[in-house]
């Protein structure tokens, strides 16, 4: 089901490892630019696709879990994407060789 949230309400947005399994990311990355306050903080914990051996990992959680949507980006995509949603990273940190935690900041 659909939830509406007011404009500027959140002070923290927590999304983990679920971006990959949602189908329209453009969406979703506007709809947290619309819901957040100026200066919150959104931390995504997310699998990114940066090397081969990740890219490699991902073509089989793929096809392990019938996936063929799913979408995963390279840190670099995910952080240019985010940039133009008016959210600049702050704090990186890899946590297991193939997932990310990322934490940024809107301006």
């Amino acid at each position: 089901s659909r939830v509406e949230f007011k404009e500027n309400l959140f002070d923290y947005i927590i999304c983990l490892n679920t971006l990959h399994h949602l189908p329209n990311h453009d969406k979703l990355f506007k709809k947290i630019k619309k819901i957040s306050k100026r200066g919150s903080y959104l931390l995504i914990i997310e699998n990114f696709a940066d090397n081969v051996l990740q890219r490699t990992w991902i073509r089989m959680l793929k096809k392990i879990f019938h996936e063929p949507f799913a979408r995963y980006y390279s840190k670099q995509e995910f952080t240019k994407i985010l940039s133009s949603n008016n959210f600049d990273l702050i704090f990186e940190k890899r946590i297991l060789y193939f997932v990310n935690l990322l934490l940024f900041k809107k301006q």
